[in-house]
């Protein structure tokens, strides 16, 4: 007669046939199914040595084999539960895990509650200037001038009195459109009347000359509007020519520009760098520097700022 077997989890169970037409589990079985799997007592007797069992599982037999470290052994799509000692393990991993993520976020935290990431502190590549594409000026500095170079051009007029006074009154002199009144009496002379002009202020202009000649020399450079004179009802003629027109500084390169440094030193006047016809703003105390393009030169030209130093690179 054939053997006969019920299904219990998914696993066959040999059972005893009574004869009387009733089966029952073989008395050697426990009935409480631990597990899918069996486990021998006498062929795995090494640690974490596991086979599956056809034959009986007695409560002694899985109670004895409990007491070996089995780990996470799978064995044919049947998994073993992890016992208490690698349990114990895994959580003892844990803690240190999350300090580490804890730590992470914190540090992410800070980053985005403090205006992010403010500066970078490994070294950029050596040998480049590069950023992205956009190519700074270079590093090898050529020449370096400063205010004590610049050519600058004080722009100069010349009066030169033609006739004596005849009639007491004021004569007028305009030095780039501020006029200026002299009053002069009937008794002066030709050098009577040039002596008189010679010897009034001029606010930001300084007299000199000579005799029937008066000069005018401006205290600051770039180009003024020509002065002029008249003599009004006196009679005290005269003539007004400019010597010498005005320029801003300059600074004259030994070669054309190709990048620029410009250092505004005055702490209270900003700038004006005109550099191959390119006007540059710059205020006091700041600091330009670049490539530049325009019409190539070899000659800045500055104004507004007294104190500056300029640097040719490439």
């Amino acid at each position: 007669m054939a053997d006969t077997y019920t299904i219990i989890n998914g696993h066959s169970i040999k059972l005893v046939d009574n004869g009387d037409g009733t089966f029952s589990f073989p008395s050697a079985v426990s009935t409480n199914i631990i597990g899918n799997v069996g486990i021998d007592q006498t062929t795995a007797g090494t640690t974490n040595g596991v086979v599956t069992k056809t034959g009986s599982v007695t409560t002694a037999t899985l109670a004895a084999e409990t007491s070996k470290n089995i780990g996470a052994v799978r064995t044919a799509g049947y998994p073993f539960n992890v016992f208490a000692a690698d349990l114990s393990a895994a959580a003892n991993a844990i803690p240190a895990t999350n300090a580490t993520l804890t730590s992470v976020d914190t540090a992410v935290k800070s980053i985005t509650t403090t205006g992010g990431i403010k500066k970078i502190v490994d070294a950029l590549p050596a040998g480049t200037n590069l950023i992205g594409r956009v190519e700074m000026a270079g590093d090898t500095l050529l020449e370096q001038l400063t205010e004590a170079d610049a050519t600058n051009n004080f722009e100069t007029a010349s009066l030169t009195v033609t006739a004596a006074c005849s009639t007491s009154g004021n004569v007028t002199v305009t030095l780039n459109e501020v006029d200026e009144t002299v009053a002069i009496v009937g008794t002066d002379d030709i050098n009577g009347v040039a002596t008189k002009i010679r010897a009034a202020s001029f606010s930001g202009w300084t007299t000199g000359g000579a005799d029937a000649v008066v000069t005018f020399t401006c205290d600051t450079s770039g180009n003024k509007t020509d002065a002029t004179y008249a003599e009004g009802s006196t009679g005290a003629t005269g003539t007004m020519t400019t010597s010498q027109q005005g320029t801003d500084p300059a600074l004259t390169f030994s070669d054309d520009i190709e990048a620029i440094e410009c250092y505004n030193t005055d702490s209270s006047n900003a700038g004006v760098f005109t550099v191959n016809g390119i006007a540059i703003n710059i205020p006091a105390s700041g600091l330009f520097k670049s490539l530049i393009e325009g019409t190539a030169g070899d000659t800045v030209t500055v104004t507004g700022a007294t104190t500056y130093i300029v640097s040719r690179y490439e």
